[in-house]
């Protein structure tokens, strides 16, 4: 990969994959935007940024404006969707499931997978840097799933 320092925006850099992501870029030594909701979660994420060498700027919003991507392109600026399926985040905490609960839960997941695993953030934060770098120049509109084989599970089984 290019050794090239850049500027990378990540949304939802609050928590799970988006602060995996956005550990992922600072330990790389890009200056990371940290784009999300919680202003006291964008906080920690950046603390732990910075303690790796990160330099980061945070900025609260709720990106849901489709329009002002094609605005992006003139400037080099590729955006690409990553779509995770089953991934270890702290949801099963946000809800309040006791230990028992959120156990059933992941297993569920994980059988619903041909892998038989839940993938972790920091795999989902490996391809989004790959596709920030230079590897995937080319690389732009495209939609990526990582989902340990969960979409293709029920075709195979029929």
């Amino acid at each position: 990969m290019s050794s090239d320092k850049k500027v990378v925006l990540v949304t939802g850099a609050s928590s799970g994959i988006g602060a995996a992501i956005a550990i992922n870029f600072s330990e790389k030594g890009d200056k990371v935007v940290l784009v999300g909701r919680n202003e006291r979660k964008l906080h920690s994420v950046s603390q732990r940024c910075k303690e790796i060498g990160g330099d980061t700027l945070i900025i609260i919003a709720d990106l849901t404006i489709d329009a002002d991507i094609k605005r992006l392109a003139p400037y080099g600026i590729r955006v690409n969707s990553v779509n995770p399926g089953p991934t270890k985040t702290d949801f099963m905490e946000r809800l309040g499931f006791d230990d028992e609960k959120k156990r059933q839960f992941w297993n569920t997941l994980q059988k619903g997978t041909l892998l038989n695993q839940i993938i972790e953030p920091s795999e989902v934060a490996d391809l989004v840097l790959f596709l920030a770098s230079d590897k995937a120049k080319s690389i732009t509109g495209s939609s990526f799933v990582i989902d340990s084989g969960a979409s293709l599970k029920g075709l195979l089984e029929e």
